[in-house]
């Protein structure tokens, strides 16, 4: 990671905050009173994973016990992020239908608007799901990152980082997001459908806000069409 030293003139911290998004700089603190001699860091490439190794990693944690692993097929076969899946209440999943809320409540607030969905369950996302409920207990899908009323998705993160850098040569979470977009740009799915899967900001056109966007049916449609079938090696 390189660091760089970037003058920042004394603006409204939210606007430098979106400046130095939008240049592809980390913030890494230390200001002043007048102009701001601030550090940051240039943000690598987030790393895609190849269908191969992907398998892999899905296969390993299906066959593990792991919990906590049991993230990856949620992220990996659904779009969702990673804390939209610690903060699953057993109320957000209907198996009956293969669906799961994405919802806020009173542990964790979602990212955006249009974060809020329903997500079928399709593939090793289902079946990540019904190992989960195993080990959950009356209210949450993995109690053990809720406590007095609090989501820890931050430590849910950090065990799954560790176990991804020391077994699939230093992948990450996010790495899965990643993959997941390009496999849908790979069968030609378009950027809106994309976006409303992942509870993704649409984009920037005023033709996307209009409408109540695609049906379950829809999105149910092209996760299948890009879902590792069961039972594969």
């Amino acid at each position: 990671v390189t660091l760089v030293g970037v003058r920042v003139p004394p603006t409204a911290p939210v606007l430098q905050k979106y400046l130095l998004k939008f240049l592809g700089l980390f913030y890494r603190g230390g200001s002043s009173c007048h102009t701001s001699r601030i550090q940051f860091a240039v943000l690598a490439p987030i790393t895609t994973i190849d269908v191969c190794q992907y398998m892999q990693l899905i296969l390993t944690v299906i066959s593990s016990g792991s919990t906590i692993k049991l993230l990856m097929p949620l992220l990996g076969e659904t779009g969702c992020r990673l804390a939209e899946s610690v903060w699953l209440r057993l109320e957000d999943i209907n198996l009956d239908n293969d669906l799961i809320h994405i919802r806020p409540n009173s542990a964790r607030r979602l990212k955006n608007k249009t974060s809020e969905r329903v997500v079928p369950l399709v593939g090793y996302a289902k079946l990540a799901i019904e190992q989960a409920l195993t080990q959950a207990d009356d209210e949450w899908l993995f109690p053990q990152y809720l406590k007095v009323g609090h989501c820890y998705a931050t430590h849910a993160s950090n065990a799954v980082s560790k176990w991804l850098k020391k077994d699939f040569g230093g992948l990450t979470a996010h790495c899965l997001s990643h993959t997941f977009r390009d496999r849908l740009r790979a069968i030609e799915c378009s950027t809106d459908m994309i976006d409303q899967i992942g509870g993704w900001r649409l984009a920037s056109s005023i033709g996307t806000n209009y409408g109540h966007g695609y049906s379950r049916l829809q999105v149910g449609r092209w996760l299948r069409l890009v879902l590792i079938p069961l039972g594969i090696r």
